[in-house]
C-alpha cells in the first residue's frame, strides 16, 4: 500500500468528490478514480458508495478514513522531527493559537523562549479553536493558546493553565463619532449596527448583553476575524472584542472601555495530558512570562 494512495483517499473522503480531490492532489480525475479502485481492491472492501452525483463513505470507508488520517499525521510528525534534528535542533515544539489571540504577546514570549531554549525548533500555526483542540488530542499540536471556556475542564485528554484575563472592549472605526472617547455606556449604542464573529462566542456575548438589558441591532455575522476587523474599520458597524485578540497596528480602529460591562475573558494554554512534548521547562517559562505561580501542571479550578 503506497502512502500517496492514502493521501488520495483522504482527499476524496474529505471532499466526497473525485474531481475536487484530483484538483487538490494535482492529478487528473481518471488517475484519482483508478487509485481509489486499486486501494479498494487491495483492502477487499468498498470505501465509497456512489449514486448518481452523490457520494458518501461506507462504514468501512469511515473507519479507514479515521485510521488513515492518524497514520499520516504520525508519519508527518516523524518527518518533521527528523528534519528538525538534521537541522541541528534537539526537539520540536508545535504551538497553535486561536485567531489573533495574544498577537501582541507572542513575539516577546517566543523571543524569550528562543533565548532560553535555542535547541528547540518552534513552529506556530493559526487554528480555529475546535481544530486546535483536536490536533492536541492527536498530538499534531503540542500546545494551544486560546480563550478559556468551562467545557475545557471536562476534557479528559487535555490539561491547561490560565495565563491572564483580558477585558471586553468596544471597537469602532477611527472615523466614528465615538472614536475620541475613552469609554462608552451601553445606552449610547442602542442605534449602532453591530457586527459579530459567528460561532459559539456570539451566543455568550448576546446572553451577557441581554442580562444587562441591552439588545444590539445586528448588522451581520461574519466567519473570520479579519473580515470582522475590515468591516468595522470601514464603518459598517461596531463590535465587541477581547483586547488580547484585537490587533490595532496598521488599522484605523479605536478601542473603548464599556463602563457598564466590565466583562473579562480568561486566556489559557492547553496541552495533551500525559503527553511528552509540552515539557515542564516550557510551561515554567510561559508561566514566568505571565507572572504565574504554582506547579505548571496544576489545573485551574472552574468557576
Amino acid at each position: 500500500m503506497e502512502i500517496r494512495n492514502l493521501r488520495y483517499f483522504i482527499s476524496a473522503a474529505r471532499n466526497l468528490n473525485f474531481t475536487k480531490a484530483a484538483e487538490e492532489c494535482h492529478i487528473v480525475q481518471s488517475a484519482m478514480t483508478q487509485q481509489i479502485a486499486a486501494l479498494e481492491g487491495e483492502l477487499g472492501a468498498k470505501l465509497f458508495e456512489r449514486k448518481y452525483k452523490d457520494m458518501r463513505l461506507t462504514r468501512e470507508g469511515e473507519v479507514f478514513f479515521w485510521e488513515a488520517q492518524r497514520l499520516l499525521e504520525g508519519l508527518d510528525r516523524a518527518v518533521e522531527d527528523v528534519r528538525g534534528i538534521s537541522a541541528g535542533y534537539d526537539r520540536l515544539l508545535r504551538l497553535g493559537y486561536h485567531g489573533n489571540l495574544l498577537r501582541a504577546d507572542l513575539p516577546e514570549l517566543l523571543t524569550r523562549f528562543r533565548t532560553r531554549q535555542p535547541q528547540v525548533k518552534v513552529t506556530l500555526r493559526q487554528r480555529k479553536l475546535y481544530q486546535g483542540l483536536e490536533e492536541l488530542k492527536k498530538e499534531t499540536l503540542d500546545g494551544m493558546f486560546s480563550l478559556y471556556w468551562p467545557a475545557l475542564a471536562e476534557e479528559e485528554e487535555l490539561d491547561y493553565c490560565i495565563l491572564a484575563a483580558s477585558p471586553i472592549k468596544l471597537l469602532v472605526s477611527a472615523r466614528h463619532p465615538l472614536a475620541g472617547q475613552k469609554s462608552v455606556q451601553l445606552e449610547q449604542l442602542r442605534e449602532e449596527p453591530f457586527l459579530f464573529l459567528d460561532g459559539s462566542e456570539i451566543k455568550g456575548a448576546l446572553q451577557r448583553l441581554a442580562e444587562a438589558g441591552f439588545y444590539p441591532r445586528i448588522y451581520d455575522r461574519v466567519d473570520s476575524h479579519e473580515s470582522l476587523m475590515i468591516l468595522v474599520e470601514s464603518g459598517y458597524g461596531v463590535t465587541l472584542g477581547v483586547e488580547a485578540a484585537c490587533q490595532r497596528e496598521g488599522r484605523e480602529l479605536a478601542m473603548l472601555d464599556i463602563e457598564d460591562d466590565r466583562e473579562e475573558r480568561k486566556l489559557c494554554l492547553s496541552w495533551k495530558r500525559n503527553g511528552s512534548r509540552m515539557r515542564r521547562e516550557y510551561l515554567e517559562l510561559i508561566r514566568e512570562y505571565y507572572n504565574l505561580e504554582g506547579a505548571p501542571e496544576d489545573r485551574e479550578p472552574t468557576e
